[in-house]
């Protein structure tokens, strides 16, 4: 089996005022890289990108660049309503040396495979950094078809898929695609599976959530020992149902501070736990545990 290999998703610490955490942001990358996550995506749909203010996106570039360049393989969200937008925002990320770009699919209006396929090369074109495909049909109302990722991965730069919707799809795709395109699962539930599948690289949000059960996952099945596997993964997967059932975008926040990552994480309109809902969730069992597993953060001096 191959090692496994975590990216993590991660999630856009900021001020009130909605512009960048710097700090939060450090901390939260810090707490990949020292988990033993190999990889994280910022500007993804984890991270609010679409409703981030072009300057709170831009700064989100330009210091995960500087805190995180030759510690962890760096991808950044790039996709957006449009083609234009999207390539707007290659063109700023041209500017720094980062691992990859990850294109969502305009996810506003409805599209074919052959106008996709289009934009995908016309952005594979344009950006200096490895173009990864982003299937995420819960947000974009359709998943990409099997035969245009296949086209897809025939440009030069074209490197990769990360596919959040079921297994089928990239269980065909990596048959039929160079042996250096890279199949990304994102199957929160389904880990420890996919891994005895034979599908080492995973990437979600959860992951930036609990880096060290999902670094725990991996090294058991790494081991072998596909029973502690599975536990792990049966816990991970209480956690995440919980988060999803509670409504993820606004349950994380306090947790990833209770955690020791400081920042707002639920841009306008979304509205941030408080009072005895707060109260509440933070005395739940799930969220007890979860914060024993992954602990209080201790920032070194420096990163």
């Amino acid at each position: 089996m191959a090692d496994p290999y975590f990216i993590g998703a991660l999630c856009t610490p900021m001020d009130e005022q909605e512009n960048l955490h710097d700090e939060g942001l450090e901390i939260h990358l810090f707490d990949q890289w020292n988990s033993g996550i190999q990889g994280t995506l910022i500007g993804g749909t984890m991270g609010f990108m679409q409703m981030l203010r072009d300057q709170t996106y831009r700064d989100l570039v330009r210091r995960a660049v500087e805190i995180a360049s030759g510690k962890i393989e760096l991808l950044v969200g790039v996709g957006d309503t449009s083609t234009a937008r999207t390539l707007d925002r290659i063109e700023y990320v041209n500017r720094f040396d980062v691992d990859g770009v990850v294109v969502l699919p305009p996810y506003f209006m409805a599209w074919e495979d052959d106008d996709l396929l289009c934009q995908l090369r016309t952005c594979a074109d344009a950006a200096r950094a490895p173009v990864f495909l982003y299937d995420l049909p819960q947000v974009v109302g359709r998943s990409m078809s099997v035969n245009m990722i296949v086209e897809a991965a025939k440009h030069p730069n074209i490197k990769g898929l990360k596919a959040s919707g079921m297994p089928e799809i990239p269980s065909q795709v990596r048959e039929l695609v160079p042996d250096d395109f890279r199949v990304i699962l994102a199957q929160p539930f389904m880990i420890a599976r996919l891994l005895r599948a034979g599908f080492n690289e995973h990437l979600d949000g959860m992951f930036a959530m609990a880096p060290k059960t999902t670094v725990a996952i991996g090294e058991a099945a790494r081991a072998g020992d596909w029973d502690q596997a599975d536990r792990l993964q049966l816990e991970f997967n209480d956690f995440v149902r919980f988060l999803r059932d509670q409504g993820i975008r606004t349950s994380f926040p306090p947790m990833l501070n209770e955690h020791g990552v400081p920042g707002v994480f639920t841009p306008q309109p979304l509205t941030p736990l408080e009072g005895e809902e707060l109260e509440s969730l933070m005395k739940r069992p799930v969220v007890k545990a979860y914060l024993q597993r992954e602990g209080r953060l201790q920032m070194p001096v420096s990163v």
